[in-house]
């Protein structure tokens, strides 16, 4: 495998992943955050008077798309092919439906998760040229375990404000902008692990070197947010560096009506574990 073919390998896995840290958004907007980090953490608060990430309605959406920035010629080549995916997570009360889409030169990659009425639902449809290969599957799934879908669907990386030791706040105008960094060792090993795991077939190693979250609340609801990874690759004795952008856009207005699948009938059976992985 020469190296440009290995690049190209190598950033379709980043780019099958960008849904990687959907999980953890719903949970910070619920978590009724502190804005002052304690002693403990070493943190800072930059603003006198802000104004704390409160619950937002049962009904919403949140649009993640990935942008990747890279200095090295090499791998600027590979990731312009790439565009930007996108991933479109919604909420209706105990509903939940995650949808992504994914584009890789001739290769469409379209996944759904739907959890409704104690159900999951998984569709995957892969387009290569005029080749199509889809599966469909369904399994039960309790209230306890729904935290499971947002967990494993992002491949488990649980990110949140708590994980980092830095919390900044800045007043912009009628918004309060919050930056985080110093992530904690547990969370970036868990980061790196995650995705290490994908580039063992190609022989590289990923490296996490940081991560910073940022995000924007207006009248306590978060609007947007962005969390920037700074990864370090190591194939064929040379090493390349490339930044993962996810920006997330939050709709509070959207319609949104969750449902089970129209052909749900034809869904095989599985197990929980053979949807979320």
């Amino acid at each position: 495998m020469n190296i440009t073919t290995k690049l190209l390998a190598l950033i379709t896995c980043l780019f099958i992943l960008c849904g990687c840290f959907v999980s953890c958004k719903k949970d910070q907007q619920n978590d009724g955050e502190n804005n002052n980090v304690n002693e403990e953490t070493g943190g800072e608060n930059n603003s006198g008077d802000t104004e704390e990430p409160e619950e937002t309605s049962d009904s919403y959406t949140v649009t993640v798309k990935t942008v990747y920035e890279t200095k090295d010629a090499k791998m600027k080549d590979a990731i312009a092919a790439i565009g930007s995916p996108t991933t479109t997570i919604s909420f209706d009360g105990d509903n939940i439906k995650v949808d992504s889409f994914a584009t890789v030169n001739d290769i469409t990659t379209k996944t759904d998760y739907v959890y409704i009425d104690g159900v999951i639902y998984y569709a995957n449809e892969i387009s290569v040229g005029e080749l199509f290969l889809s599966e469909y599957k369904k399994a039960n799934m309790n209230a306890e375990q729904k935290s499971q879908l947002l967990s494993d669907v992002g491949a488990g990386a649980n990110i949140s404000k708590d994980d980092f030791s830095q919390s900044n706040t800045e007043p912009h105008g009628y918004s309060i902008i919050y930056t985080c960094t110093g992530i904690s060792s547990d969370a970036k090993e868990s980061l790196c692990n995650i995705f290490a795991s994908k580039f063992e077939a190609i022989g590289a190693t990923v490296k996490l070197s940081d991560v910073t979250y940022c995000f924007e609340t207006i009248k306590g609801e978060i609007t947007n947010s962005k969390i920037s990874c700074n990864f370090v690759i190591n194939m064929g004795g040379e090493e390349y560096k490339v930044t993962m952008h996810l920006n997330y856009e939050y709709n509070y207005d959207a319609e949104v009506s969750i449902s089970a699948p129209r052909d749900a009938e034809e869904y095989l059976d599985a197990s929980l574990e053979e949807i979320l992985g």
